[in-house]
This record gives C-alpha cells, sequence and structure tokens, in this order.
C-alpha cells in the first residue's frame, strides 16, 4: 500500500483556466436521444397537467355558475375534466418508471 506522500508524488495539482473550460454542449437533447425523449415527455407531461389545473379551478371558481343554472351539463363538464386528470395520473405512472427508474 502507498503512502500519501508517494500519492501526493504521483499525482500533481493542475488548474485549469477559466477560458478555457468549454461548455458541455454533448449532454444536450440535440446530441442524445434519451434526454430529447425525456425533456419532450416531461415537457408535455407538464403542459397536461397545466392544462388540467386550468380547467378544473376554473369549474371550481367562474364555472361554479353553472352549477345553479344547468346542473346536468355542469356535473358532465366535472366528470370529462375528472376523466381528463386520469388520464395524466396514468400516464404518469408509466412515465415515471421509465424516465426515473431505469
Amino acid at each position: 500500500m502507498e503512502s500519501e506522500e508517494a500519492k501526493k508524488a504521483l499525482h500533481s495539482e493542475i488548474t485549469i483556466a477559466a477560458a478555457d473550460i468549454q461548455k458541455m454542449q454533448n449532454y444536450g437533447p440535440w446530441h442524445n436521444t434519451f434526454t430529447a425523449i425525456y425533456f419532450t415527455l416531461s415537457g408535455l407531461h407538464a403542459l397536461h397537467i397545466l392544462g388540467g389545473s386550468i380547467v378544473i379551478f376554473y369549474l371550481w371558481g367562474p364555472g361554479s355558475k353553472m352549477w345553479k343554472t344547468d346542473p346536468e351539463r355542469f356535473t358532465n363538464r366535472i366528470e370529462v375534466s375528472g376523466l381528463f386528470w386520469h388520464f395524466v395520473d396514468l400516464v404518469w405512472i408509466f412515465l415515471f418508471p421509465v424516465l426515473y427508474l431505469l
């Protein structure tokens, strides 16, 4: 087993100027298929979550007035928005293992 002094003698410290460091452009989605798929699927999922959230908050707020005028139509809209939200959940059940656990 080598001593600490022997290791220091073999491996001297080097310094690199900040101007000599290039950006790590090889790890972006334009060079790597996995990151392209990852960002695309994550972005699409985020857009669906945003859209579903907007619809749900609309139905909780200004859209709830429809309950007094046309309760059957309002109930149908609640059901459809719930189905959409569960679709987003179902997609996440498949995306999470594929993107984060593999």
